[in-house]
């Protein structure tokens, strides 16, 4: 079966994910490199955006070619095809304790139903924790960056740029929406999802939704799920964590993924979404709710990836009778 980056030899950039080492890939055209001196400091879109997004001094060209990421979270790791390729592991959030008794195990560092399994709040440190997030806003901070780079170079080479599946944006802050992501899908992308569908409903596995006739994708569900267990450092994930995971597809060439969160938290793609549209004349617009952590938008970018690379690839026609 042929990789993404042997299908996509037109694309500006895509997204892939490895859940046998849970990393995050991010694939951009090789000549990029090169081009990324030219937005410099004196670019007024530049300066705005590290204003808003970066701390001062930060300088995000050579954050890019040098030192390969926000403390240096991502490694460029090979040249493939057309593409250069930054590998981002998922890295596990880092607890410490305070000097308080846990709220959860009242101290015991145990489960309150299971004896044998560790408190899920404390994970058996008998006090109360803190998480220091500074690695998963390292990688929020990177692809926001990149993103940026190539919305800059998209309306450059966009008439080249025949196989670009999605163009997204994304955006680093603390608060309520503060890691939202929006941008759009090309008609090449709504193509796939549309033959995927159709593949699957010809083996009868569609359901009737809130929203229609769907398909879960339970490839961007395990990618996501992969992604949940190693930041938490867990094991497993129990049918209540499990729950609040969701990938579907439906015919229109729409699409939803959903994480972990209060109220909804997700990204979707359909001509209702809010989302920026770069594709205007035959795409449809990428839009999110409710996205407030490093954590959730890690998370969805991992699912957009699977999904990505599972329409592209074709994968879902591997999948036994």
């Amino acid at each position: 079966m042929k990789k993404q980056y042997e299908v996509l030899e037109n694309a500006l950039y895509f997204l892939e994910y490895d859940k046998s080492n849970t990393t995050l890939y991010f694939y951009f055209r090789t000549e990029c490199l090169s081009e990324f001196n030219a937005i410099n400091s004196e670019n007024k879109m530049a300066i705005l955006y590290r204003n808003k997004y970066f701390s001062p001094g930060v300088s995000y060209t050579q954050t890019i070619i040098k030192t390969h990421g926000v403390n240096d979270c991502g490694v460029i790791d090979g040249i493939f095809g057309n593409y250069t390729r930054i590998a981002f592991m998922i890295p596990v959030n880092k607890i410490t304790s305070s000097g308080e008794d846990c709220f959860y195990c009242r101290g015991s560092g145990k489960h309150r139903n299971y004896n044998d399994m560790d408190c899920p709040s404390c994970k058996g440190l008998k006090k109360q924790t803190c998480t220091d997030k500074t690695a998963l806003l390292a990688i929020t901070e990177t692809f926001s960056l990149l993103l940026f780079f190539m919305e800059v170079l998209f309306y450059e080479k966009e008439e080249e740029l025949h196989d670009q599946l999605y163009m997204i944006r994304s955006i680093v802050g603390s608060g309520h929406w503060s890691h939202a992501i929006g941008g759009s899908m090309s008609k090449k992308f709504i193509d796939g999802i549309n033959d995927m569908f159709h593949f699957h409903k010809e083996r009868n596995e569609t359901y009737k939704g809130m929203m229609g006739e769907a398909v879960n994708v339970n490839y961007a569900l395990d990618a996501m799920a992969s992604v949940w267990m190693k930041i938490k450092n867990e094991s497993f994930m129990t049918p209540s964590n499990k729950h609040e995971l969701m990938a579907w597809i439906r015919f229109s060439g729409e699409f939803s993924l959903r994480c972990e969160g209060e109220n909804c938290c997700t990204i979707s793609g359909s001509r209702r979404a809010g989302g920026n549209t770069f594709f205007i004349k035959e795409g449809q617009s990428i839009g999110c709710h409710n996205l407030d952590s490093a954590f959730q938008q890690i998370q969805l970018l991992v699912g957009l990836a699977s999904l990505g690379e599972y329409v592209v690839c074709k994968k879902y026609e591997t999948l036994p009778v």
